[in-house]
């Protein structure tokens, strides 16, 4: 028997979970033993900006069994808390902690305090996208539908089945010329993959292959098409029910670009040419002209100053770079390394984007729990109510692969019970769920027990899965892609994961899209998933951890009318699951009273509540 429970993600526990509404009254229950003769029972609140201490004595409720209980309320303004339990008896003080699974531990020492995030009102509605898929895209790898123009420095493959250059050479960037145009041929496919939102790494002129080294913001790359090109994009997107959101990259821009101009390809007198440059005061040189501040020292990536008023005004003014390309079409963005914008200027961008397209989305690149970020000695305020949306959710990815190759589900129940604790509910339902993305190694090859992370460029071009390898590396990506289905937020697939691409890390998982060498296998569960996942539960059902063993990963996500259990069963053993009148989404026929679930598989069950 635990003399103490506690726990922030049970409604008889904590009351809302999660984050609470700023000047909302919040409950906090607590048991404790009644072997435990305390005294003086506190909730003890530390505000994180100003250090503010204050203490909240909790009453006891009830007497039930062998425990106590105790609760209180309390309304907080906007802001991040951390809080503990403290009591007294007769050894003099104690304090109740969060352990790592933010279950309640009772320690003598200093406490690792729980978490209480406070925000105003999320009043910007983008509920378009909760159930929906989002499919990401690099417009040169994906789709050439004919070659619309090339780079005077840089290398276009003619055969799409040639693999990415990878070696430094006087060529420049390699091509494959993936266009709008291919998007548009492919958006059949996409709508059949269940996809109702394509996200686009950067579309701006740019001398790269990836474009995150922009070079004309009000420039649409003419390799990928015109600016009809892709309003076209747009509204036949839009007919199939597929919307369109894009890649900002605001916090630097290319060293080859018309604002810079370090190679002299553009007609302006850039920074790096005269300190007379209008465009001078926009970067920060240490000895002019070839030492300057660039993106964690990459020189080719100049860092923009953020408080330049013609910088922002370009950006952020009713005529800028975010209102052009949200009136062409597009329906939100993802801010690239958001943990890179001084928050003045990421309030304009988000201000900007909501008064030109009141639905859209705003996503932030973030690698670690955005509630508490710290970036640059500064507390970020993205979940506040006013800024981002959501972020993408690169620790589950993380969690994810742990749990299917360790057979441990505890890092994946950490890091579920800490999103459902730190992240508003709004925010949790639109995570953008990423297994593979650009800046990864490709899912596939993440679950390969041959592929080393040590390895060379030279050994990472010849690396192929063999025929084993793959095999079992599939159920897992198969597996995996099944839980973020099931989990609150948006799964996001990177292009060719579904037809079982490989690749090592960049640029090796930045291949072209393999049309002619298309796997399946992946494809037809993915199809299957889509059709699971517009049951109602995967819109905006809460979720809710069952307990399990630690090979096991069971949850349910439920509504007021439904719930749908989901268990992922990696033990050596086939578990049984008590299904009573429960539909087996899967199979799509009803399940037996109890359902059996063997090693290496999912359940997915639906069962009516009562009303």
């Amino acid at each position: 028997m635990k003399p103490i429970i506690y726990n922030p993600i049970q409604s008889n526990y904590k009351s809302p979970i999660g984050p609470f509404l700023e000047n909302e009254n919040g409950t906090f229950w607590i048991q404790i033993t009644k072997a435990y003769h305390i005294r003086g029972l506190s909730l003890v609140f530390c505000r994180d900006d100003d250090k503010t201490v204050t203490y909240c004595p909790l009453a006891l409720l009830k007497e039930e069994g062998d425990y106590n209980w105790y609760h209180t309320e309390k309304a907080f303004p906007v802001g991040l808390y951390w809080y503990y339990f403290q009591f007294e008896d007769v050894y003099g003080l104690h304090y109740v902690e969060a352990d790592s699974m933010l279950s309640a531990r009772l320690t003598d020492q200093p406490p690792h305090s729980w978490q209480l995030l406070v925000h105003h009102p999320f009043t910007h509605s983008c509920d378009w996208i909760n159930g929906g898929i989002i499919y990401q895209i690099m417009v040169d790898r994906f789709y050439r539908s004919e070659v619309l123009a090339m780079k005077k420095h840089g290398f276009l493959h003619r055969d799409t089945n040639e693999d990415v250059l990878y070696q430094k050479n006087k060529i420049g960037f390699d091509f494959y010329g993936g266009n709008f145009a291919g998007i548009m041929e492919k958006l059949d496919y996409l709508a059949e993959l269940g996809v109702s939102v394509i996200y686009l790494n950067p579309i701006a002129e740019a001398a790269s292959n990836h474009k995150y080294d922009t070079g004309d913001y009000f420039s649409i790359d003419p390799m990928f098409g015109t600016e009809d090109d892709f309003s076209l994009l747009c509204e036949t997107a839009k007919q199939k029910n597929i919307s369109i959101i894009l890649d900002g990259v605001f916090n630097h821009t290319g060293e080859d670009s018309i604002y810079f101009n370090k190679y002299n390809r553009y007609p302006t007198i850039g920074a790096y040419q005269s300190k007379d440059s209008v465009y001078y005061d926009w970067y920060t040189f240490y000895h002019f002209p070839d030492e300057y501040r660039s993106w964690w020292g990459f020189e080719n990536l100049p860092a923009v100053n953020q408080n330049h008023p013609d910088y922002v005004e370009m950006i952020t003014g009713k005529n800028g770079v975010l209102s052009k390309y949200l009136q062409l079409g597009a329906r939100g963005y993802r801010l690239d390394v958001v943990d890179e914008l001084n928050e003045v200027f990421l309030d304009k961008i988000i201000n900007r984007i909501r008064e030109e397209k009141a639905d859209a989305i705003v996503v932030g690149e973030v690698w670690e729990d955005a509630s508490n970020k710290t970036a640059y000695g500064k507390r970020r305020n993205y979940f506040n109510g006013r800024q981002l949306d959501s972020v993408m959710n690169y620790p589950i990815r993380l969690a994810v692969v742990s749990f299917l190759q360790t057979q441990s589900a505890s890092l994946l129940k950490k890091t579920m019970r800490e999103w459902v604790d730190h992240y508003p509910l709004t925010v949790l339902n639109h995570l953008m769920n990423s297994l593979s993305t650009h800046d990864t190694e490709r899912l596939l090859t993440a679950f390969s027990t041959e592929y080393q992370n040590s390895w060379s460029k030279e050994q990472q071009s010849h690396f192929k899965m063999g025929e084993r390898d793959r095999k079992q590396a599939i159920q897992k990506v198969k597996l995996a892609y099944a839980i973020v289905y099931m989990l609150p937020g948006i799964p996001c697939i990177y292009y060719g994961d579904e037809i079982g691409m490989e690749g090592t890390k960049d640029p090796f998982s930045r291949r072209y899209f393999a049309w002619e060498k298309m796997d399946t296998t992946i494809l037809h569960w993915m199809k299957e998933l889509a059709r699971i996942r517009k049951e109602d539960a995967f819109k905006t059902g809460i979720y809710e951890e069952v307990a399990s063993v630690d090979s096991v990963y069971h949850f349910k996500r439920k509504t007021s009318f439904e719930e749908i259990e989901i268990i992922v069963n990696l033990s050596p053993e086939p578990i049984e699951i008590e299904a009573g009148k429960a539909f087996d989404l899967l199979e799509n026929t009803s399940a037996e009273e109890y359902k059996k679930i063997a090693p290496n598989q999912i359940g997915v069950l639906k069962k009516r509540l009562l009303q």
